[in-house]
C-alpha cells in the first residue's frame, strides 16, 4: 500500500499549514466557477479563519480605513481579473485584504449561508445577477458600500 507522511517536516500539522489547507481547500471547492479573483481569494480568506474571526481583524480594519481614504485602495475593477499575479507584494497583500472585506461585508448582509447560495448560484447564473439575487447590489454597489462604511468609522 501506498504510505502517506502528514508530518511536513514537523511533528504534526500546525496552524499556519491547517490555514493554508483550509485555504486551497476552497480554492478547490470553488474550482471550475468562473470567479473573478476578488471573490474566489475573499472567499479562501474568509473560511480560512477561525470559526467566529472570519472578518477582518481590528488591526486590518485599521488598515482597510486607511487604505478607503487614501489613493491606495484599489477598485473593484482592478480585483475582477482571474488572478493577482501582476500586483506588486504591497498592492497583492491590500488586493487581499479588501476581497476579505468585500466577502465579509457580503456575509454580513445576509449571513454565510447566502454566500454559499451565491456560489450555488454562480454554477449557474453571472456575478452581478448572482449579486443583485442574493444581496440585491450590483458590485459597484458593494464596492461603495463597503467604502461608506469603512470611513464612517474612522
Amino acid at each position: 500500500g501506498v504510505e502517506f507522511d502528514f508530518n511536513c517536516g514537523g511533528n504534526a500539522v500546525d496552524q499556519p499549514l491547517a490555514t493554508t489547507l483550509q485555504h486551497e481547500y476552497v480554492h478547490a471547492a470553488l474550482a471550475g466557477l468562473d470567479l473573478p479573483a476578488w471573490l474566489g481569494e475573499g472567499l479562501a480568506e474568509y473560511f480560512e479563519r477561525p470559526f467566529g474571526g472570519r472578518g477582518p481583524t481590528a488591526g486590518e480594519v485599521q488598515v482597510l480605513r486607511r487604505l478607503a481614504v487614501s489613493s491606495h485602495w484599489i477598485p473593484l475593477e482592478r480585483l475582477s481579473g482571474p488572478s493577482f499575479a501582476g500586483f506588486d507584494q504591497n498592492s497583492a497583500a491590500a488586493a487581499y485584504l479588501e476581497s476579505l472585506a468585500l466577502v465579509s461585508h457580503l456575509a454580513g448582509l445576509r449571513g454565510e449561508r447566502a454566500l454559499g447560495r451565491m456560489c450555488r448560484d454562480l454554477s449557474r447564473l453571472r456575478l452581478e445577477r448572482t449579486l443583485k439575487r442574493q444581496f440585491g447590489l450590483t458590485t459597484d454597489e458593494l464596492e461603495q458600500a463597503l467604502l461608506a462604511a469603512l470611513r464612517s468609522r474612522g
